[in-house]
């Protein structure tokens, strides 16, 4: 029985250790969290005042609209020249808030001028053409009634009389 005795007394013994190990390993982790416990501690804090009103921020989803609008504009897009009122003054209807930029306006009309004198020009010249053609024709015709021309040199000249026309329809269209 006494082997018995040691052998219960060794096992015993050794739960004892072990109990004696976690209350050893506690021990020491109480005493760390203990530690760092004492440790500087950062607190936010807020001073509380008395006030007379109660603000809140709130969002809302919904669309700015104007209260007012007016139409504007100029009948031609272009650069600004002159600004004759400032923002937020009071105008009547009818009165000129602003000048546009015309330099391209001007160009563009002397252009226009330009390509009407040519088409003028042109119309001029076809026509001086188109008479020539006329005259020739006729000097043809006659000549191939009396037989004194080939009827290819008179077609030549007849269809040459209808290609004139024809230009001077394109350059009165063109003018």
């Amino acid at each position: 029985m006494h082997a018995r005795s040691i052998r219960r007394n060794a096992a015993r013994g050794w739960w004892r250790y072990v109990l004696a190990a976690v209350v050893l390993i506690s021990l020491q982790l109480c005493a760390l969290f203990a530690v760092q416990a004492h440790a500087d501690i950062n607190v936010a804090y807020v001073t509380v005042e008395a006030s007379s009103n109660y603000a809140s921020q709130r969002t809302y989803a919904g669309r700015v609209m104007a209260a007012r609008t007016a139409r504007l504009g100029f009948k031609r897009g272009g650069e600004l020249a002159q600004v004759l009122v400032d923002i937020g003054s009071a105008v009547s209807a009818g009165q000129v808030l602003a000048h546009l930029d015309s330099t391209t306006l001007q160009a563009n009309v002397s252009q226009a001028q330009a390509d009407v004198a040519f088409a003028q020009a042109n119309l001029a010249a076809v026509e001086a053409e188109t008479q020539l053609a006329k005259n020739t024709e006729q000097r043809f015709r006659k000549l191939l009634q009396q037989g004194h021309t080939p009827k290819q040199t008179y077609d030549e000249a007849h269809l040459s009389l209808r290609a004139k026309l024809a230009q001077l329809g394109v350059a009165r269209s063109s003018l």
